[in-house]
């Protein structure tokens, strides 16, 4: 039976790897080693670097450099400003359901606040997400709406002196 002990000290050996090499040298069954794998990548352990072909054993991933899916997706949203979870998930190579998951709990503990893109036809039907500290900047929930407010802030100080 293989453990995630195994599994962890191969990827400080080898770096990178798809599921199928890790059945190929240390044995066991894919569907055990496939979970196990996807279990350090949603501890963030590991990361999901590229795809060689379909299927979760043909993914390659590598080991985390020191930083959590959790701080790199905190990291792109704050950088990249609204994204949608899809733009979030190829820009950090973090699988898709975990980039739900986790832009779900960071909005709903405050951290990254989400609004409905509608408008928007390249994202449309999808959330769009941002810090939370971007949206309360000015006093709204619209980027281009807290910029005017700014603006007019600007202008009207200007005006006071």
């Amino acid at each position: 039976m293989i453990t995630k002990l195994q599994i962890m000290t191969w990827f400080e050996v080898n770096r990178k790897g798809t599921v199928k090499q890790l059945v190929e040298e240390l044995g066991g069954k894919g569907d055990r080693v496939a979970a196990i794998v996807c279990g350090l990548v949603r501890e963030g352990a590991l990361v999901r670097s590229a795809s060689t072909g379909m299927g979760t054993r043909c993914r390659l991933y590598e080991l985390s450099e020191g930083k959590t899916s959790r701080q790199l997706i905190r990291e792109y949203v704050t950088e990249h400003g609204p994204v949608s979870s899809r733009q979030v998930s190829e820009g950090t190579g973090i699988d898709m359901g975990a980039v739900q998951r986790i832009l779900r709990d960071e909005h709903d503990s405050g951290r990254i606040e989400r609004y409905n893109s509608e408008k928007c036809s390249e994202h449309q039907g999808s959330f769009l997400y941002v810090t939370a500290h971007e949206l309360c900047q000015f006093g709204c929930s619209n980027p281009m709406t807290a910029f005017i407010n700014q603006q007019l802030r600007a202008v009207r100080q200007e005006m006071r002196v």
